[in-house]
């Protein structure tokens, strides 16, 4: 009976994990967007972004914002567009 709850344990444990990740790796909203695009120094992405809206507010798990990772990264093209 002890090893069957292990075991069931384990399984839920694992497929929770997994869940996690794939909806981690699934966040492509567009403040994810915009956040990647500025860590990566794409201007083009930034302004089609901003031109379409986004919140330029958005902000990662650590809170830093587009501009934040932009000028951590010495983005300068990007901080200027922000």
């Amino acid at each position: 009976m002890k090893r069957i709850l292990v075991s069931a344990f384990l399984l839920i444990f694992a497929m929770t994990l997994s869940h996690l990740a794939a909806a981690q790796a699934n966040s492509n909203s567009p403040g994810d967007q915009l956040l990647q695009a500025a860590k990566d120094d794409n201007a083009a992405t930034v302004r089609q972004l901003l031109g379409g809206g986004v919140n330029i507010e958005s902000s990662d798990s650590k809170r830093y914002t587009a501009l934040i990772k932009a000028a951590l990264y010495g983005k300068i093209e990007v901080v200027n567009l922000l």
